[in-house]
Order: structure tokens, then sequence, then C-alpha cells
């Protein structure tokens, strides 16, 4: 069987909440992303889509697929 390995698995939020750590206050984090620290609260607690040219900051873009229900 060939089995295709697919790229790890990354998340916006994961990859949000990683800028965060790198700064001293969340407040710096979103001003080093560009976005006002209250969009920065509302994608971390999911309350907001994050955008494709906020995606495209954090070096993502969105893949969607889909598989068989069992």
């Amino acid at each position: 069987m060939n089995a295709r390995i697919l790229p790890s698995m990354v998340t916006p939020i994961h990859e949000l909440r990683a800028v965060v750590a790198r700064h001293p206050t969340q407040r710096e984090a979103a001003k080093a992303l560009r976005i006002s620290p209250t969009l920065l609260t509302d994608l971390l607690k999911r309350r907001r889509a994050i955008s494709a040219k906020l995606l495209r900051r954090l070096g993502l873009h969105k893949h969607v697929f889909y598989t068989k229900m069992a």
C-alpha cells in the first residue's frame, strides 16, 4: 500500500498563539501583525474568521479537503 504523507496540520490559532508568545504583550503582538488588539482577541477566542491577508502574514494558506464518512 502506498501511503501519502501529508504535511503536518497547522491551525491559524496555533500560529497566532505562537506570535503572541514571542511578544511581551498581546497588544505588541497585534501591532506586529498589523491588526487591532481587539481583532486579535476576537480571533483567539474564535469570534471572527481569519482573513486571507492575515493568513498570508502568518505564512499560511487555506486548504479544504473532504473525506468519506465510514
